[in-house]
């Protein structure tokens, strides 16, 4: 009788491991699906990093804070680089021909209110309504 009762406990246990082990291989498989997806998000977020890299400087001639700056900074040889572009405001950000941070443009389009930041010793320099 103890004999059968540990016979019947390992086929139990053995049941158990087995079922297990399934389930394992159905969720490695999803884990597998999982990353396959997530590779694939980051390449695509990769991507659109790319195109957030690159200069917008032919795009923003156009916008309403374009003069003032020209006015202000010598805008042949900075790149803009839009940071933010929202109904509330947009943030630029301007770099010489080598890469490197020059200004930080911020433009508050209800009130029209342009800010220009020198990123080295100058600080702010220019605060004014626009129009």
């Amino acid at each position: 009788m103890k004999k059968m009762i540990a016979l019947i406990s390992m086929l139990v246990l053995l049941a158990a491991c087995t079922s297990n082990s399934g389930e394992n291989s159905t969720d490695n498989a999803e884990k597998e699906d999982d990353t396959v997806l997530s590779e694939d998000n980051k390449e695509a977020a990769q991507d659109k990093e790319a195109e957030e890299i690159e200069p917008q400087s032919e795009e923003i001639a156009n916008f309403p804070e374009y003069d003032v700056l020209a006015e202000e900074l010598n805008m042949d040889n900075l790149a803009a680089d839009v940071k933010t572009d929202n109904p509330n405001k947009r943030v630029m950000i301007l770099t010489d021909d080598d890469g490197e941070k020059q200004y930080k443009s911020i433009y508050i389009k209800e009130k029209q209110r342009l800010k220009i930041i020198s990123l080295d010793e100058e600080g702010q320099i220019f605060n004014e309504v626009i129009k």
